[in-house]
């Protein structure tokens, strides 16, 4: 079972996973930004009998899904309860820096939710663990993507100026900087492999 959280849901459960780790008081638990891509063994004994039990019925599958569904989604709404104003708030800032292809800094994010840029790093720091920088970059960074993936014979330097890139070299530096590849080369795999979404 898996469940895929809005930016609102993570304090609550970093607090709760945190404060299952074995052996560790929760005063030592660190922020999201240590947690990020790495993986965390939780024991949740009460939740994984649940799970289990649901998942290991007799019943046909549909109703065994739909019972885990519901068993793992009445364990989330007891944690997290209602989202407050601020975690809220973190909800619009991610989807507006993964939606809203005009906003191309962290100025224009701010401008768009009408709060200030201090306001948009403390958000992020506590609920995403990523800056609000980065998280244009990599929505640019997807649009590059996709764009080299369903157009060949786009030059670089014309997509750097359609995605706000001063020139092609900036936009080849985001991408090696993050992704560790060129666009390039990545138009080369891609091609060839039927790639996805690199970020």
């Amino acid at each position: 079972m898996g469940a895929l959280l809005q930016p609102a849901a993570i304090p609550a459960v970093l607090h709760h996973v945190m404060a299952n780790r074995s052996g560790a008081p929760q005063d030592t638990a660190p922020g999201i930004a240590a947690l990020r891509d790495t993986v965390r063994l939780v024991a949740l004994p009460d939740l994984e009998a649940t799970i289990h039990a649901a998942m290991t019925s007799q019943r046909p599958p549909a109703d065994t899904r739909a019972e885990t569904i519901r068993a793992f989604t009445a364990w989330l709404t007891a944690l997290l309860g209602e989202p407050t104003e601020e975690g809220l708030l973190a909800n619009r800032m991610v989807d507006a820096a993964e939606t809203q292809h005009h906003l191309d800094s962290v100025a224009d994010l701010a401008s768009h939710l009408h709060v200030s840029q201090r306001t948009l790093q403390r958000l992020s720091a506590t609920y995403v663990g990523l800056s609000p920088g980065m998280l244009i970059r990599r929505r640019r960074l997807h649009d590059a993507a996709r764009r080299l993936r369903e157009e060949p014979g786009l030059t670089l330097t014309d997509l750097a100026h359609e995605l706000g890139y001063s020139d092609h070299a900036h936009l080849t530096h985001d991408w090696r900087t993050v992704l560790g590849i060129t666009p390039t080369g990545y138009r080369r795999s891609s091609q060839s492999a039927g790639t996805t979404d690199p970020v």
